[in-house]
């Protein structure tokens, strides 16, 4: 290939990556997503957090990430039961993994921040946007997650002399620069979803842009041997350019993992940063004279090609000669086999095989029904209701709750209710066993004996009525709770 086509393909693709990007953020939205998630690494993320806030003067102790991870291993263990009952796969030693797309059958409501601050905000997102799938499948449980380790930080009231305002504080998951703002007051606050590194919206937004170039330049950069945007991008790897900010593959579809706020952004810093390095250096680098463009990789080098050329040609004349005996080197041009999707979220369709008559496979008779219809199976499976269940659960009493019932003050009680076991009794109904805080809230049974023992403030009609509004849907028919 030329030193001028590459020159020229470099210099347009600098013009592109330079321009607003015709897909936007809510495009990429649409896009199947691949959710994946492990206790231990949401442990890890969350301890990155907490190190985070520490810096405004307060210690992490080796006990606090204990805990820190005994309580990732807890709630996360709900998230993979319920991504699975999803359709989800294991992934690793306790982790779960997921394809999100238009067809997974995921309830997009909005996020606890808006259900908060906007209680009479129609509660669905777009049924078609993946992303928001995605969050809806774990933000509950990881906001969970989130308050049962800020209330352990909290609770022990330990203080501290802030770096930032010289002030007295309490020792707690917080936001800001060094941690120096004020009290996380959710999970939103120090964990989010990231996409998976070098894979990202920047990345993306610059395959695209890598690719339209290519289709700009297709014909003089087939004219040169390069068949497709791809083999384009190996070449100029192969050239030593820096495309970090460029995306490797075609730029469909995204893996995306839970990762502490702060770091996330960080690599989001760095793609940002490539893109401008690359724009700022590109055309110079490509044409400085001591980038060797004689032996480039990609398919064969310059200097191959033309001399497998050579050796071809002279070769031909020889044999032209019936007494000559001709023997050489291999002279075939390779090209790369790597391919990209010319146009981001183009589908790949395969050519339908012609196939004659005589080849084609009868289609079996539709049989005749006899009798009525066999009912439709359970929507949920039996062994993944604690996972929906202790997903929800805590929204659902924390909104079931208020005069004459308990009230929802400190949150205590409704983080404290979880679903134990669900088993089949002797007649094929389904029981559920739950608890709750017993030690703080048990007196308030009416059973209890206690002086504090009221009808309206016992806790059992409570998640009993909670757990069935959960369960309405999953086709289980007649149900028994029961408290552990």
């Amino acid at each position: 290939m030329s030193k001028a086509a590459i020159q020229n393909f470099v210099d347009e693709l600098v013009v592109e990556m330079g321009k607003k990007s015709p897909i936007f953020r809510s495009d990429y939205n649409l896009q199947p997503h691949t959710f994946v998630f492990t206790p231990g690494r949401l442990g890890t993320q969350m301890i990155k957090a907490a190190k985070h806030s520490s810096k405004d003067g307060w210690e992490l102790t080796n006990n606090d990430m204990a805990q820190i991870r005994m309580l990732a291993e807890k709630q996360g263990a709900f998230l993979v039961n319920y991504i699975k009952s999803l359709g989800g796969k294991s992934y690793s030693t306790k982790g779960v993994k997921l394809t999100f797309t238009t067809s997974t059958d995921q309830e997009v409501l909005n996020p606890k921040w808006k259900r908060d601050a906007m209680p009479d905000a129609p509660p669905m997102f777009d049924q078609s946007n993946i992303y928001q799938k995605v969050k809806s499948a774990y933000s509950d449980t990881i906001e969970a997650y989130f308050e049962s380790v800020q209330f352990y930080f909290t609770s022990q009231e330990e203080t501290y002399t802030s770096k930032k305002t010289k002030r007295t504080r309490k020792k707690a998951l917080r936001t800001g620069k060094e941690g120096g703002g004020g009290i996380a007051a959710s999970a939103g606050s120090v964990l989010e979803a990231g996409h998976e590194h070098g894979e990202g919206i920047v990345e993306t937004q610059m395959r695209a842009a890598f690719n339209t170039t290519y289709d700009k330049l297709t014909k003089e950069l087939q004219a040169e041997g390069i068949a497709d945007a791809q083999e384009m991008y190996q070449l100029l790897q192969g050239l030593g350019l820096k495309l970090s900010a460029i995306r490797a593959d075609d730029g469909e579809g995204f893996v995306i993992m839970l990762e502490n706020r702060i770091g996330n952004r960080a690599f989001g810093d760095v793609a940002k940063k490539a893109k401008r390095a690359f724009i700022e250096t590109a055309s110079d680098v490509i044409r400085s004279p001591k980038l060797d463009f004689g032996n480039m990789e990609g398919s064969d080098s310059v200097v191959r090609r033309n001399r497998k050329l050579i050796i071809k040609g002279i070769a031909e004349e020889f044999r032209k000669n019936r007494r000559a005996r001709v023997t050489t080197e291999d002279t075939t041009l390779k090209k790369s086999k790597g391919k990209a999707s010319a146009i981001i979220g183009k589908p790949k369709i395969k050519k339908a095989k012609a196939v004659t008559l005589a080849k084609t496979v009868a289609l079996p008779k539709a049989k005749r029904r006899t009798g009525k219809r066999k009912p439709a199976p359970p929507k949920m499976a039996l062994q993944n209701i604690l996972g929906v269940l202790n997903n929800q659960l805590p929204r659902v009493v924390a909104a079931n709750m208020g005069t004459p019932r308990l009230e929802n003050r400190t949150g205590r009680f409704a983080q404290s209710v979880r679903a134990t076991d669900a088993t089949k009794t002797p007649q094929g109904f389904t029981s559920i066993g739950y608890t709750y805080m017993k030690e703080r809230y048990g007196g308030y049974e009416s059973t209890s004996g206690s002086r504090f023992a009221d009808i309206d403030r016992d806790p059992r009609p409570l998640i009993d009525q909670s757990i069935r509004e959960i369960v309405i849907g999953f086709g289980l028919g007649r149900i028994f709770t029961r408290r552990q």
